[in-house]
């Protein structure tokens, strides 16, 4: 029993700071910046097989292993924030937020991502009513259709979304973005023709911006689709018009 409170009381001092470190190593990899995270972590997770040998030969036993597993979370989570604050500078002098949301199921389960631009901080990033969305399949049209607000703007993947909305007070632009990536020779360019479509329908950036975005962050091993993407956001933008 004492061990077992030890060890809550171990391991619970360290979990906020894993719960920092998960969420940013999630925005890391969402923005596609992964060595950082990759280097700090492995390096990290390596020094704690010598930490808890040392910890152990002085004396601390078992409760050495598990202080050394939980500190080593803590430097971990620190020397990712501060890298965050180094390098993610939003292009456009915006703020945002990215917030993404999986189901439990290991494939095939629904996936959703909200993001949050504004000239303000964003003091939450979540909504409960978007004022946009785009939606690539049915049971993302069924969560979503119902939840946008008025005046707002729902794109939807027509390829793999047969129903229709009936609202009036939301403009829905129906995109065959899967029929249209399938033609330009990769069906995952289908993500890039309704972001096209809701940035030119809602003015929340430029094709030109988001071609920028992307050429300055796509990482070196990618840049040679950026040309494909070019033309999936320019032919999304012709049908958000």
């Amino acid at each position: 029993m004492a061990a077992g409170t030890t060890y809550i009381l171990i391991v619970g001092l360290s979990q906020v700071f894993m719960a920092i470190e998960v969420v940013l190593i999630g925005a890391f990899a969402g923005a596609q910046w992964t060595v950082v995270p990759a280097v700090v972590e492995i390096s990290l997770t390596a020094a704690r097989v010598p930490l808890a040998f040392w910890l152990v030969d002085q004396g601390w036993g078992v409760e050495g292993v598990w202080v050394a597993i939980s500190s080593i979370t803590m430097p971990t989570a620190a020397k990712a924030r501060r890298s965050v604050r180094l390098d993610a500078a939003m292009d456009t002098g915006k703020h945002v937020t990215w917030l993404p949301s999986y189901g439990p199921e290991m494939r095939g389960g629904k996936a959703r991502c909200t993001v949050i631009v504004g000239d303000e901080p964003v003091g939450a990033p979540q909504v409960r009513r978007p004022s946009s969305a785009i939606v690539l399949n049915i049971p993302s049209f069924e969560f979503l259709e119902p939840l946008v607000k008025p005046d707002g703007v729902l794109v939807v993947n027509s390829s793999l979304v047969p129903e229709t909305s009936e609202r009036t007070d939301i403009r829905v632009i129906y995109v065959p973005a899967t029929d249209m990536a399938i033609e330009l020779g990769d069906i995952r360019l289908a993500n890039a023709i309704c972001l096209g479509a809701l940035a030119k329908a809602t003015g929340i950036a430029k094709t030109d911006d988001l071609k920028a975005a992307l050429e300055a962050h796509l990482p070196e091993r990618h840049r040679k689709v950026l040309p494909h993407n070019f033309e999936a956001l320019e032919k999304g933008a012709a049908l958000g018009a």
